[in-house]
Order: structure tokens, then sequence, then C-alpha cells
């Protein structure tokens, strides 16, 4: 009895043993792969730019200030009536900086707006003496027999674009296309003469010219293309070709009173015609204002 009464409370105690073994094993939880989540281009940025510009500009003379004064001449003041002198502004630097939104609209779409402004060094002329009076008298197309010189120099560059793109992850390429401003400063020199109330300097002498010269800020348009890389979650960096156009606009130029001769002064205006080509580098700072 007792042999049986012993196995019975051994069996009893090692039930629990047993049913421990027998359940069932716990896996342990896995976290759930991680997705990345695609680049967006919404948000706004700001960034500056650098690079390289060239220009060219036509001077025409509206007034035909010698055909008023020997009417049927066919003389204008620097070139023939209605005729012009094209300048070549050579090669300059280009450098300023940028601010604009975007929005990522239809998965690869992207449109924006921004503003920029430029610095630029945009500084060259051209000489014009074919059409001097009476065969080559040097009164006429300037100072002691050295031909007048045209210039037009532009200090800086501003404009407010729209810009649609395409992108695809990181990259994006796109058209911009607004309006545009820029600053120039004109002169024509050494002249004998400059504008209706202007007389004629006595002394041919070349350190004693009539010198035109104004400033004048113009309205115009431009186009562009580029291409951007988002480098990193918060930069992007890209190349960037605009072209301008200022069409016609009116300077008037101002000769100052010159000091021992009769050249009194006087103002007159002359019509310019203006385009810039600019490629430059950019770099954005862009700010994760939508949690990308």
């Amino acid at each position: 009895m007792k042999r049986i009464l012993l196995a019975t409370t051994a069996l009893a105690l090692s039930t629990p043993v047993f049913a421990a073994d027998l359940a069932p094993v716990q896996m342990p939880l896995k976290a759930p792969p991680v997705v990345a989540r695609p680049f967006s281009w919404t948000g706004c940025y700001i960034g500056g730019h650098l690079g390289g510009d060239w220009g060219h500009a036509n001077f025409i003379d509206p007034n035909n200030l010698f055909n008023v004064a020997f009417p049927g001449s066919g003389l204008g003041l620097f070139a023939p009536t209605g005729g012009g002198v094209g300048i070549d502004q050579g090669a300059g630097f280009v450098g300023g900086g940028q601010i604009g939104c975007d929005y990522q609209f239809a998965t690869n779409w992207v449109a924006g707006i921004a503003g920029d402004f430029s610095w630029t060094n945009l500084d060259d002329g051209s000489t014009s003496n074919p059409y001097a009076f009476f065969g080559g008298d040097p009164l006429f197309g300037g100072k002691a027999g050295v031909p007048a010189t045209l210039r037009d120099q532009t200090d800086w560059l501003a404009s407010v674009t729209g810009r649609v793109g395409y992108a695809w992850d990181r990259w994006m390429l796109y058209g911009k296309g607004g309006v545009a401003w820029e600053h120039s400063r004109d002169s024509i020199s050494p002249l004998f003469a400059w504008g209706s109330s202007a007389g004629a300097c006595a002394t041919l002498s070349a350190a004693t010219p009539c010198v035109a010269s104004g400033t004048d800020t113009d309205t115009g348009w431009t186009v562009g293309v580029g291409l951007t890389w988002a480098f990193a979650d918060n930069w992007s960096a890209g190349i960037e070709y605009d072209h301008y156009g200022f069409g016609n606009h009116s300077v008037t130029l101002t000769a100052p009173a010159v000091a021992g001769c009769f050249c009194t002064g006087g103002s007159a205006p002359v019509t310019v015609n203006q385009s810039i080509e600019v490629v430059k580098a950019t770099l954005d700072y862009r700010f994760n204002w939508f949690g990308r």
C-alpha cells in the first residue's frame, strides 16, 4: 500500500514539469521591414550660384541729329539714319543667389516659382567712324580723328520665373521662364558734340571731349533650362542655362559742359537693344518643412 501511495505522489509532482516541457515554444517577433520613402521635391529652398555670361547690344540713334541739321544727308550721329552699331560685350563673371519653392505632383512632375539676383561685370565697347561727315571729317566721328567708342556695361541681372520639371527620384530636368531686369551704364566718347543743345568743342584735343553717358534699369524676359541633383536630403546642386532679352529701350545720355570750349552740355536719347546669355552652377539648401 505504501508503494502505491509513493508512486501516486511522485506522478502528481512530476506532471507540471512534463506539461511545461510540452508547451508550445514562442518564436521571437521580427520588426517589419523598413521601406525607404521616395524623395520629394516639395518644399522651399535658398542658395547661391556662380558662372559666366556674355552679351550683345545694338545702339541706334533715334534722333538722327545730323540729318535734322542737314536734311537729306541720311546721316545719324554715329550710324546711318535708322541704322545701328552692334556691341559685343564679350564674356564676364556672374554670381548671386536664388530663393524659391517647388511642389511635386502626379508622381514625377514638379512645378515651382523662384527669384534670383546676379552681379555681373559685362563691359565692352565698339568703335564707330564710318559715317563721318564730309568724307571723314574727324569732328563728327570722334575727337582728334579718334573713332567714337560706344560702350554698354551691365552691372546686375534679376528675374522672377516659374518652372516645370520632370523628376526621377533625386534628379530633376526642368524648364523656366518669366520676367527679368537688368541695370546698365551706357556711354559714347569722345564726341565733338552731343544733344540738340550741346555746342561744339572749339578744340580738337582729345583731352577735352564731350562725353555722353547715362544709366538705365530695363525690364525684359528670360527663358532657361536646367538639371539638378539632390545629393542629400537637404542639399541639391545643378547647372542651368538662361537667355535674357531686353528688346529696344530708350536711354538718355547726357554730356556735361566742358571747361575751355564751347561744349555747353546737353542730353539726347539713344535706343539700345540687348541680349545676354548665362551659364551657371547652383547650390541650394532645401528646408524639410514637409517631413520628407
